[in-house]
């Protein structure tokens, strides 16, 4: 995990919204750690504008340093919203309208999205940050915005254009899993500002295919607590595709069982097709990271697995479930398959 400082004052209004803000942004993903901490003072005495400059020449002396996301009550000059000192901190203030057009929660979420995952998370320069920035709108997080409407339509269609993503992967040295991680966080402010309500992500998912090997990693799953997400949890009413977007939104972590199911003319065996294209779209909406292959003996590999992390494992169909059982009991986990 890449560890994200978030910083506010305990007696500000705002400081419970940022706790919970927080608490949902390490919910939704998994590759950033976002930690709130305490300021011992506020920025300024007054809640007019904040002194940042004053603020600045007294963090030298802050032990430990301050470096990260820092929240603050106060307003800006010429009622910026943020003020980024790079690479090291940006500033962001919580004096926006608490309701319409964008709810603050969502706009706290944004911003840990936005300045601290990609900004400071990337590492970015100053003149790097300027250089990226779109003064015409293209829908990315690099639009320059400086009304509440516009606050609010970008948040509704922020994304990372093509050229963002390659400077921030080229300039700042950002993989592509924290990339996926933004995108989760962003996700959930764009469907949240579209008036759905989607739920944080706490299942893990389960590609499998033909073989039952499948039930015995749902039942390790189900003994240490855990929500197992799988095509057939619920009677499918609607397309497969909507199922697909429905398991995969709901899971913050995958496994893709790859049995011997299918043998090919060449006398090799391969897991089922489906179970190869639900690899894929977990790499994609997961990532990389996030997706473990469980790769059984006598099963072929696809042709671009070279590189990808898996794990081989002995099949075994001995084991039997338990009459009844929805849960993994100690004895029925003491059957499951070894891996190896």
């Amino acid at each position: 995990m890449y560890p994200l400082a978030v910083y506010a004052h305990p007696g500000s209004e705002s400081w419970d919204a940022i706790t919970r803000g927080v608490r949902t942004a390490n919910g939704l993903q998994t590759y950033f750690k976002c930690t709130l901490h305490s300021l011992t003072e506020p920025l300024s005495p007054t809640a007019t504008d904040a002194d940042v400059d004053a603020f600045e020449r007294q963090l030298p002396a802050a032990t430990p340093a301050i470096t990260g996301l820092i929240f603050c009550e106060e307003r800006f000059h010429g009622s910026i919203l943020i003020k980024e000192i790079l690479p090291k901190r940006i500033y962001v203030s919580c004096r926006v309208p608490k309701g319409r057009p964008a709810p603050f929660r969502l706009y706290l979420l944004y911003q840990i999205a936005a300045a601290a995952a990609l900004t400071l998370g990337a590492r970015l320069d100053p003149e790097t940050n300027n250089e990226m920035i779109h003064k015409q709108p293209v829908g990315c997080l690099w639009d320059w915005w400086e009304e509440s409407n516009q606050r609010a339509t970008a948040m509704m269609i922020a994304r990372i254009c093509p050229l963002c993503r390659h400077d921030l992967q080229t300039q700042g040295s950002l993989p592509d899993e924290a990339i996926v991680a933004a995108r989760q966080l962003l996700d959930y402010v764009r469907r949240s500002m579209l008036g759905e309500a989607p739920s944080v992500a706490n299942r893990v998912f389960i590609a499998y295919g033909i073989a039952p090997d499948w039930n015995v990693l749902e039942l390790m799953l189900r003994h240490r607590d855990l929500e197992p997400e799988y095509f057939n949890r619920e009677v499918v009413t609607e397309s497969i595709a909507d199922r697909w977007r429905q398991m995969i939104e709901s899971s913050r972590f995958a496994f893709a069982v790859m049995t011997p199911d299918d043998k090919l003319a060449d006398g090799t065996y391969v897991a089922r097709q489906n179970v190869i294209h639900e690899i894929g779209l977990c790499h994609a909406r997961l990532g990389l990271s996030n997706t473990a292959i469980l790769l059984a003996e006598g099963t072929k590999k696809f042709t671009n697995a070279h590189g990808v992390n898996h794990i081989d494992f002995q099949s075994d169909t001995s084991w039997t479930l338990p009459r009844g059982s929805t849960s993994c009991s100690r004895n029925a986990a003491s059957s499951i398959p070894t891996i190896r």
